[in-house]
């Protein structure tokens, strides 16, 4: 394991006995959620002394793997997806020392395994998206007291949707699917539509990220081994009108399906991890840098580490506050990535 770009291992995190699958940070960053093929979900808090401590293990509702977790936008309530095809809500005790979390909600829907959840930021009441095996994408709404109801099933999808992710300041969601496509859906007074489908991946999508506050820049990974940047300048307007387009093919980074992608926050970078147990790093440059018109706003690798575990990297996700990472993948470790401050 090698360190590079000003980013070193600060932390791993052992406890889980199966693969982990999906990270989480809370929106305040103190505490960090963890998922694996061994059916529990991991708490992690940041100790005084600088320590991450396992405070809490959540292992009363999935019966297989639990695929991926998500904490809501008022970090009051957490969302698993499983593989047994149940989406749980959970939640802390009101005790402010209390460390025990209760399922609150099971949500049940979807004919297969849950791959992904999602929580939206911007709606004016609390949104959660799932995605399936089924092939389907179902919004869900909070409506009173911990009980969800679902709002709409968005259909289009040919095979298997492994992930969801909502824009980070329209009410706009963007589906990845092993059908080698992206679908972005908006709504139109209470009616789910698809705007885009984005192609050019010739195998699964894995992940992807909006790569910019407002929205307007989206990167994507696959199976195919590549990363692509879409751009979409009428994003701010209308998400119902938004136009998406393919202008930039990042290739020959990784050697193996690339897995995860996150967006650093507060910057114009983003990292990615894959199978070949890298973790790569990018940057774009400025849009408007007239030293460089060919390249401006042209993403490059900036810096990669080297068997960052011991097998696949299944996940990468930046801190809220982009001063750490967090990985995790085959090898049942989560592991902890302190990065430089972000240059301003």
């Amino acid at each position: 394991m090698t360190a590079t770009g000003g980013v070193t291992c600060v932390a791993s995190l052992d406890g889980h006995k199966d693969v982990v699958w999906s990270v989480a940070w809370s929106p305040p960053g103190d505490l960090l959620a963890s998922c694996s093929s061994d059916r529990t979900i991991r708490i992690w808090a940041h100790e005084r002394d600088g320590r991450w401590l396992c405070v809490a293990v959540l292992d009363s509702a999935h019966r297989r793997t639990v695929r991926s977790v998500a904490w809501s936008p008022d970090a009051t309530m957490l969302a698993s997806g499983g593989f047994d095809g149940l989406v749980c809500i959970w939640q802390r005790d009101t005790d402010e020392d209390a460390t025990e979390y209760r399922c609150v909600a099971t949500l049940e829907g979807h004919d297969n395994e849950v791959k992904s959840v999602a929580w939206c930021a911007t709606s004016d009441s609390p949104l959660l998206a799932t995605c399936s095996r089924d092939k389907s994408v179902w919004i869900w709404e909070l409506v009173d007291d911990g009980d969800f109801e679902c709002v709409s099933v968005l259909q289009g999808h040919t095979q298997d949707v492994k992930l969801v992710k909502w824009a980070p300041a329209q009410t706009m969601l963007v589906s990845a699917s092993y059908d080698d496509t992206l679908r972005v859906w908006a709504e139109d007074e209470d009616d789910w539509f698809c705007v885009s489908v984005l192609k050019g991946h010739t195998s699964t999508v894995w992940s992807c990220d909006f790569i910019d506050r407002r929205g307007e820049r989206m990167a994507s990974c696959s199976d195919d081994r590549t990363v692509i940047i879409w751009h979409n300048p009428a994003y701010a307007d209308l998400p119902s009108e938004a136009q998406w387009t393919q202008v930039q093919v990042i290739a020959g980074c990784h050697d193996r399906p690339i897995m995860s992608l996150s967006w650093r926050p507060g910057s114009s970078a983003f990292a990615t991890s894959g199978a070949d147990d890298k973790i790569c790093f990018y940057a774009g440059g400025d849009a408007g840098d007239d030293d460089d018109k060919d390249d401006a706003g042209r993403y490059r690798v900036r810096g990669c580490i080297e068997h960052a575990h011991e097998g696949e990297i299944n996940v990468v996700c930046w801190s809220p506050a982009g001063d750490m990472l967090a990985s995790a993948g085959d090898d049942h470790t989560v592991r902890l990535w302190a990065a430089s401050p972000i240059d301003t």
